[in-house]
């Protein structure tokens, strides 16, 4: 009865590890879909690349952000911030900025549910017992 219950344990470890892993590879095929597998530094630098190809990408980013992936939204933020709001006037501008104030939001909201969330627990967890380890 006990190695049952033990491997019960593992299984359910083993389950969400690869619960985990699927969602890292559906991260990475939504962020890198076709191509090279790895993208390299020069491909990766954005002023080596075009206004649509920035638009894109920042699109994907965000997209990937709305899969409950909210450090994906952070990215977005930190490397479109720049290209949507000090950079002259250009035709993507408008999309990459509302792209960007988005991304920005929903990692600021998610920050702000999960630190809840971990302060909730902090100070409940010894009273909610077994159900809370």
């Amino acid at each position: 009865r006990r190695v049952h219950g033990e491997f019960l344990v593992c299984w359910s470890r083993v389950r969400s590890s690869l619960v985990q892993q699927f969602c890292y590879c559906l991260q990475f095929c939504l962020l890198f879909p076709v191509g090279s597998v790895f993208p390299t530094r020069a491909e990766m630098d954005l002023d080596n690349i075009s206004d649509k190809e920035k638009l894109d990408l920042c699109r994907r980013y965000y997209q990937a952000g709305c899969f409950c992936l909210p450090f994906a939204w952070l990215i977005n933020f930190i490397w479109f911030f720049k290209h949507g709001f000090m950079r002259p006037s250009f035709e993507e501008q408008h999309e990459i900025k509302s792209y960007t104030i988005k991304s920005g939001i929903g990692s600021l909201v998610w920050f702000i549910v999960l630190l809840t969330w971990f302060i909730i627990y902090q100070i409940y967890r010894a009273e909610w017992g077994s159900t809370g380890d």
